[in-house]
């Protein structure tokens, strides 16, 4: 039995340890509040091959259980748990308003009949999105033809190998009718310089000509996401658009704007290691800027409109609030890039085109061409390893031949990681975004998704996806300092 005779009296407490004590008391409430609401900002997690060893875990695990369900399916990664909420996605203020709600994903409203509607079709991307391989195949396809379409533009020139042969006839400089017409002005200096005025003359009398002969034209540029420059509401940026609009509303033809659309996840991740790898991969010296980790980017998976970059939404909104009211024939079509017809995005590209089956059903049979400009994460991997490596002194010949040999080096890694380990870069000590930040960027993918695909939309591949993507760390860099101090050999 507890003997209360035993027990020491009570310490006097000063009014200094009152202070102290109602100071612990009021954060440990704080923290409280905070994590109970997910917290303002989280940690990103790192990661052992599949294990999370966050520091924030212990939290996650302490919530409610309704605060845990919006977590199950980047934890369990159990698709049928959360198909109700893909389905049901809760938006964020993406600020788009009634007239960007409804469907748009068909062409209804153009008549099918090509011979007696011929169509420009301007196709803007936008970056990471399959253009390269769009305009590679639009540039050899033979088929096209048969439908009555003609590419006149942009060409592509880092392209697959392939049997065909390009195209007869000239394309069009789509960069410099982009940054030189449109964006400086030229269209409105037709009066004051006879080159601008042959350069418009000649642009409408194409165009008429095509338009007799029945013949569809094809623009295909990402080039045209400078229009994004003009986004902000200036009288002189309203003047450049008009003149736009009214070169467009002077030919003939009916006009649809295409943009492909990429889930906002799988943009963002591809968006991330195209800027990094093709803006740094030709860097030789060791002491040149780094590839930067996945965490230095992570702005760009909760918001698909940045400042800096061109995606699928960004330039969609524009087209539609911005030009598409201007002009007295035209509309807009959404092709998903993800589709699950099995064809590849060139292909797909081709079959939506209206009146096009004969050039689909033959491109489907006979043309297949390998991905344009293909990126690959492992250079990216490799490339921050070798450099942190140099910096920390790991790599002992100090020579200019291995100072100024990153590229070399790097491929000896990939070569030892694949062949060597037979391993992957993803099974190594990682830094990857936090549950909560790839939480909002499915949702921002959900909704993205909805608006612009409309009746066309499946949540449920869009979750299927991203569990894949969850489960393989593809939202994850290696962590070199952790791979450096977990593993003394290297």
């Amino acid at each position: 039995m507890y003997n209360t005779s035993q027990t020491k009296p009570l310490k006097k407490i000063g009014s200094r340890n009152i202070v102290w004590i109602l100071v612990v008391v009021v954060a440990l409430v704080i923290i409280q509040i905070l994590v109970s609401k997910g917290g303002s900002v989280l940690p990103s997690e790192t990661y052992r091959g599949n294990k999370v060893v966050s520091v924030y875990s212990r939290a996650k695990n302490n919530r409610k259980n309704s605060d845990d369900d919006q977590f199950k399916y980047i934890t369990d990664g159990v698709e049928g748990q959360v198909v109700s909420e893909l389905k049901q996605p809760k938006c964020r203020n993406l600020g788009i308003d009634d007239k960007d709600l409804s469907t748009n994903s068909t062409l209804d409203t153009i008549a099918n009949n090509t011979a007696n509607n011929p169509g420009l079709f301007i196709h803007v991307g936008p970056v990471k999105t399959g253009s390269s391989s769009i305009q590679c195949n639009l540039q050899v396809n033979p088929f096209l033809k048969l439908s009555s379409y003609k590419f006149l533009g942009r060409p592509e020139q880092v392209c697959p190998k392939t049997t065909f042969q390009r195209q007869g006839g000239k394309l069009w400089d789509l960069q410099a009718f982009v940054f030189r017409y449109i964006l400086r002005g030229w269209l409105g200096q037709t009066d004051t310089n006879k080159d601008f005025e042959n350069y418009v003359n000649k642009f409408k009398a194409t165009f008429q000509n095509y338009f007799e002969e029945g013949l569809n034209s094809i623009f295909s540029a990402e080039e045209f996401c400078g229009l994004l420059d003009l986004e902000k509401k200036t009288s002189e940026n309203e003047r450049l658009i008009q003149l736009f609009a009214d070169l467009l509303n002077d030919i003939p033809q009916v006009i649809t704007f295409q943009v492909v659309h990429r889930y906002g996840f799988e943009w963002a991740l591809s968006n991330y290691q195209f800027s990094e790898i093709w803006g740094k991969i030709n860097l030789k010296s060791m002491e040149d800027k780094d590839m930067d980790s996945i965490l230095a980017h992570k702005d760009i998976f909760l918001d698909y409109s940045p400042d800096n970059s061109c995606s699928p939404y960004k330039i969609w909104r524009f087209l539609r609030r911005k030009l598409i009211p201007l002009l007295d024939r035209a509309t807009i079509k959404v092709i998903n890039f993800n589709g699950n017809d099995g064809d590849d995005v060139a292909t797909r590209y081709i079959c939506s085109l209206p009146g096009a089956e004969k050039a689909c059903q033959k491109s489907r049979e006979i043309v297949k061409l390998d991905i344009a400009r293909p990126t690959n994460a492992d250079i990216l991997h490799a490339d921050r390893i070798v450099t942190a490596a140099w910096k920390e002194g790991m790599i002992a010949n100090r020579s200019s031949y291995f100072a100024n040999g990153r590229k070399e080096i790097r491929e000896i890694l990939i070569n030892h990681v694949q062949h060597g380990l037979n391993s992957t870069f993803y099974e190594m000590p990682l830094e990857c975004l936090s549950a909560q930040e790839l939480s909002m960027s499915l949702g921002l993918s959900l909704c993205i998704g909805k608006y612009m695909l409309g009746e066309k939309f499946n949540a449920t591949d869009v979750g299927s996806m991203f569990t894949r993507a969850k489960s393989k760390n593809k939202f994850c860099s290696v962590n070199v300092t952790a791979l450096f101090s977990e593993d003394p050999s290297w």
